[in-house]
């Protein structure tokens, strides 16, 4: 009875029939027209969108439903369980890159999956399933956490024949600094380590359908040389450049539309005199008699302790301080002389990528990358497809 009442609630809860104060807007539009324009810088390739870790933040269920508009063989999550998610709305194929404990394999579904294998023991649990299985066998190249080397290449080919029911339908890798124009030259010897993988693969009778290597970074680094018919795209596909703003490439990328909004509202305020201090510790002294805002935003929700007093929201184009400890679930903002209420919407992420509340700007004053702001963006908060 209780876990009913649970499950009724959280229904009721996504259903939208209760309201929310934090809510993230995911651009339809933006989505559909970063696909397309990766489609176009890489025409021979399909174009292969990554759904893991909740669809970079932006919600896997939500991004799932856009790409229905879109065409290609597969979905690309890290989890069984983000498979079982995608398979919620849509019957599209999904690559699983994640590795699994053995012991699920025989539960998983695999009329529409293909997983990335690049261990043996891996190779011989699913063979002895017994069941058609298509895999994709992953080459390290450089990057050093997962795939087999090019020389293991031969050993793993031939523990795959014991197992004919076991299709090696495509090869992979993944690049280790398409983000970094000065690794070019690693870019480029990863490129042949893998070309050189494949040589091999084929030269032992075995005929992939797909050749997978790049990510969004990889698009503009990697020529198209007629062999790679795949592209893994990630970061780019939710309208948010790998490429620093001083790296060559960044400009290429200019025309890439950022997919997620986040909005909050003030939910109190609180008034002021000078010589009072705000949240723990009290880093923030007032200098006078001013008025603050309280948001029901913190480092659970996507702040960091390191925005305290130095990062920014915003209200109708005017940026509003951060003030006091960023905390779990609460932050305050200064809106002294701004004509701000109980209930007025307050921007927490735009999409603007040169706002002082952008993905890229909250990543810099972070001092990490834009991937960790976004994926740390708490599940529970709603998302939304708007346009």
């Amino acid at each position: 009875m209780i876990i009913q009442k649970i499950q009724n609630f959280w229904q009721t809860y996504i259903s939208k029939k209760l309201d929310t104060f934090n809510l993230i807007e995911v651009s339809r539009s933006a989505i559909l027209h970063n696909y397309d324009y990766f489609q176009m810088i890489q025409p021979n390739c399909q174009i292969w969108p990554v759904l893991k870790s909740n669809a970079y933040g932006h919600g896997l269920i939500q991004v799932a439903q856009i790409l229905k508009q879109r065409k290609f063989a597969y979905i690309v999550v890290d989890s069984y369980y983000e498979a079982l998610k995608v398979w919620q709305i849509t019957s599209q194929p999904v690559l699983l890159i994640g590795q699994s404990p053995s012991s699920n394999y025989k539960n998983f579904d695999f009329s529409r999956l293909a997983v990335v294998v690049y261990r043996l023991e891996t190779i011989q649990t699913l063979g002895n399933l017994g069941k058609h299985i298509r895999i994709h066998l992953k080459i390290n190249t450089g990057l050093n956490r997962q795939g087999i080397k090019v020389g293991e290449v031969k050993n793993f080919l031939k523990e795959l024949k014991k197992y004919p029911k076991l299709e090696l339908e495509g090869v992979c890798s993944h690049l280790a600094s398409s983000d970094d124009e000065s690794k070019n030259t690693t870019t480029f010897n990863q490129k042949e380590l893998f070309l050189r993988a494949i040589k091999i693969i084929k030269e032992n009778g075995f005929t992939p359908k797909y050749f997978h290597l790049s990510n969004t970074g990889g698009t503009l680094r990697l020529e198209d040389n007629n062999t790679f018919n795949a592209v893994r795209l990630g970061l780019g596909l939710y309208g948010i450049s790998p490429f620093p703003p001083q790296d060559t490439k960044a400009s290429i990328l200019e025309g890439l539309k950022p997919a997620l909004t986040f909005w909050s509202q003030i939910i109190h305020t609180i008034e002021l005199e000078k010589g009072d201090e705000v949240s723990y510790g009290g880093t923030f002294v007032a200098d006078k008699k001013m008025t603050i805002g309280l948001l029901p935003v913190g480092y659970y929700e996507v702040f960091t302790r390191k925005m305290s007093n130095k990062g920014y929201v915003s209200f109708e184009g005017k940026y509003l301080p951060l003030i006091g400890n960023i905390c779990m679930n609460l932050s305050l903002c200064n809106i002294d002389g701004q004509n701000i209420r109980t209930g007025d919407k307050i921007q927490i992420i735009s999409p603007e990528p040169f706002a002082k509340n952008s993905v890229y700007e909250i990543a810099k004053l972070n001092q990490t990358i834009p991937y960790e702001i976004l994926v740390k963006i708490a599940e529970p908060i709603r998302r939304v497809v708007v346009d």
